[in-house]
């Protein structure tokens, strides 16, 4: 007997801040650039790139990183539904694929197997805004699967904004819970 997989559109979630909890990288991160800073819009422009530089560690990911429960249970039933799941993240290859360890590891014991349809992230060299960035691999998506994207889950405010004004179904993410 054959079995017809039928899929119905495309949903696509950001990596960091939906999928995965990098709340204390980014904390140790930013503690080792500045004490006193909570943000990027705290540091001096002098000390980002090191913030930068330290919290794109695909070895700080690995150690820090959780993966975020919530996000994984609504990918689960996405993926029942029969969706296309691709995942879009603004973050450099190593520490994706490092995160993607971890997302696999975690679906084993939550009981089923974590493969995307499609996983993108940012190309070395790309310093792009976030909600540029997107925006282009969101058209790219659509084009390259032949099909539509039907929800877009993301944790950055600017990069949803950008998507909705382009008629996206796009999802704000806070504290690792969709805001609807």
């Amino acid at each position: 007997m054959v079995k017809v997989v039928l899929f119905l559109g495309i949903i696509v979630f950001d990596l960091e801040g939906v999928l995965i909890d990098n709340r204390e990288r980014f904390r140790r991160a930013i503690r080792s650039v500045d004490s006193r800073a909570k943000n990027i819009k705290d540091l001096e422009k002098n000390k980002r790139a090191r913030f930068w530089s330290a919290f794109m560690d695909d070895k700080l990911a690995s150690e820090l990183d959780k993966v975020n429960e919530l996000a994984l249970e609504i990918w689960k039933k996405r993926m029942e539904e029969g969706h296309k799941l691709v995942i879009l993240s603004g973050t450099k290859k190593e520490v994706v694929m490092s995160l993607i360890e971890k997302l696999r590891e975690k679906s084993e014991k939550m009981g089923f197997k974590f493969y995307p349809t499609m996983i993108i992230w940012r190309p070395k060299g790309d310093k792009r805004k976030s909600h540029v960035f997107k925006k282009q691999k969101i058209m790219e998506i659509e084009k390259l699967l032949n099909d539509q994207i039907l929800e877009i889950h993301d944790d950055d405010p600017e990069t949803v904004d950008a998507l909705k004004r382009a008629g996206y179904n796009a999802i704000l993410w806070v504290d690792l819970k969709p805001k609807f």
